[in-house]
């Protein structure tokens, strides 16, 4: 997986080529490898629209990562702790299909209706 990112200080080869990197109209960008160090991640805060009352919520950012790191389009995300659903909201969102299961009654139907 890769992420596209603007280029700060461009290198250029000896005759001015971008040197891994791309011009665009829209600026200068390179194809990187994502950080190991995710801090671009919030927790679903009450006022949020994703939040539900799940005491293990995942933020759908997340969820989000990973999916487009492990699978790709059409494939089935499978989800052994589906708790409120964040995994498949995740996978709708991104063109996936997604099974799960989850022990609590009540979020199984949170879950389902998503």
């Amino acid at each position: 997986m890769k992420l596209k990112r603007r280029v700060i200080a461009p290198y250029t080869c000896d005759d001015g080529a971008p040197k891994d990197w791309d011009r665009t109209e829209n600026g200068n960008y390179r194809l990187t490898h994502p950080a190991n160090l995710w801090t671009d991640l919030t927790i679903p805060f009450w006022s949020m629209p994703e939040n539900t009352d799940h005491p293990t919520q995942k933020p759908e950012k997340l969820l989000a990562k990973i999916i487009l790191a492990s699978s790709v389009e059409g494939d089935v995300v499978f989800d052994p702790f589906l708790g409120s659903g964040t995994t498949s909201v995740g996978t709708k969102k991104l063109g996936r299909k997604y099974s799960g299961t989850e022990v609590d009654e009540a979020y199984c139907c949170l879950a389902e209706s998503v």
